[in-house]
């Protein structure tokens, strides 16, 4: 079937006859602040990362720092990845500026925000090399008497975490299974946060079906960028874009730090991300989850993490950044309605790990312990219908409009997923 479906127009770019393309959309962007300004809180600066590569990192730090006896507390490192498909966006952008100075002041930590190289014009893996020099720049901060000072004077080496949101938490994965070859002393990388990570395959998955129209990564768009990021001559089943697969790099996976999985239920990508959480937690990666009903494709991806540093595993209170509004994007802050955390151990993962099998499973089986927001969970919480996007804590009346709302979203959606998912080489008698 034929189709006028322009993914490249969808992501505002256009592809020139030699490989490269040009991003039509200009972002706003924000310079860094190295010096305390009222009502900012906190600092940023850019440091040349790879010269050869032209790449950077942007380093934030809290203004005010926490302190125990009069003496300055060290705070944890966070390296993190960007999303935008590793086609779009930049460690300047506003979006993402403001995300990480939000990580820097709630935390409090030390955020490495990495400037990478993009696709198409520096495929994969040139991402995951310029995340593993970003690690080492830090491991080398520590080793240099003449290191960068907010590093050197705050941060804690033994507290290293890797974040990405989409397609930087892809690179997070394949990053770190890279620098577990490397001697990265006396930088110990403590955790790994996966934030609705961007994950392929060739066949389709059940969510990537249903979610086939998604307003931000319709099914064309997603393929649009694999094609546009992975090798030449690759396909979806590349190990970059599906880890899940078989090969010699899953030997790397059980030596993975303890990790954090997070997901939404309206994302396409949430059966991928809950096919990788499976394969951490059976190959013995200390493995947490938190799967939200609500969130939807490129919604809350850039939320803030606080930490709970009073626990054995690294969890969080995370905030939502409600997006998506009339095809804009924007700041809209609201507590997330149903809220669940899963420590889930290898030999107790369910075979199906979606939300709603998790939370039946963990009460009668013991499969997952719940906490988080809501800390105590009756049996009839869980009995709520698959329509349902809210827990009982939500009025009644909200929830009966949500489903309205959804029902009505869903009719009109029906109207244009065939013809999207046929454009994307989808047999309909899957669906």
């Amino acid at each position: 079937m034929s189709s006028h479906y322009n993914s490249h127009s969808h992501l505002g770019i256009t592809v020139n006859l030699d490989g490269t393309v040009n991003r039509q959309v200009q972002f706003p962007k924000i310079e860094p602040n190295p010096d305390p300004i009222t009502g900012n809180l906190t600092v940023s600066k850019d440091v040349i990362l790879n010269p050869k590569h032209k790449t950077s990192v942007r380093v934030f730090r809290p203004v005010k720092l926490p302190s125990n006896d009069n003496t300055v507390a060290r705070l944890p490192i966070i390296i993190y990845l960007h999303g935008g498909g590793f086609v779009l966006y930049s460690a300047a952008d506003a979006l993402s500026h403001h995300n990480c100075a939000q990580m820097a002041s709630d935390i409090p930590a030390i955020v490495v925000s990495v400037d990478y190289r993009l696709a198409p014009e520096h495929k994969l893996p040139a991402c995951y090399e310029d995340a593993v020099d970003a690690i080492l720049w830090v491991r080398d901060q520590a080793l240099d008497p003449e290191g960068e000072p907010w590093l050197k004077s705050f941060g804690d080496f033994t507290r290293c975490y890797l974040s990405g949101r989409g397609n930087g938490a892809n690179a997070v994965f394949h990053a770190t299974s890279r620098a577990l070859d490397l001697d990265l002393g006396p930088l110990k990388i403590a955790g790994l946060i996966y934030n609705q990570a961007l994950f392929g395959g060739v066949q389709r998955t059940k969510s990537e079906i249903k979610f086939a129209a998604d307003h931000l990564l319709p099914l064309p768009v997603l393929d649009a960028l694999w094609d546009l990021a992975l090798p030449r001559g690759a396909d979806r089943d590349h190990r970059f874009s599906n880890p899940m697969i078989d090969g010699p790099h899953k030997s790397k996976i059980g030596s993975l730090p303890r990790s954090l999985v997070i997901g939404f239920n309206g994302d396409p990508l949430i059966d991928r991300q809950q096919e990788f959480l499976q394969m951490l937690a059976l190959a013995g990666v200390q493995v947490e989850a938190q799967f939200d009903d609500v969130g939807i494709s490129g919604v809350s991806r850039s939320g803030h993490l606080g930490w709970v540093q009073n626990r054995d595993f690294l969890t969080l209170d995370f905030t939502i950044f409600d997006a998506w509004h009339g095809g804009s994007c924007n700041s809209v802050v609201r507590k997330p309605t149903e809220h669940r955390m899963f420590n889930v151990a290898p030999d107790q993962l369910p075979h199906d790990v979606r939300l709603r099998a998790q939370l039946r499973e963990s009460v009668d089986l013991g499969a997952a312990s719940v906490h988080g927001s809501d800390v105590a969970v009756a049996k009839d919480d869980l009995s709520l219908s698959d329509d349902c996007c809210f827990s009982r804590s939500t009025s009644e009346k909200r929830g009966r409009e949500m489903n309205r709302g959804k029902r009505e979203r869903e009719r009109g959606r029906e109207k244009r997923v065939a013809g999207v998912l046929m454009f994307s080489g989808v047999d309909l008698d899957q669906c």
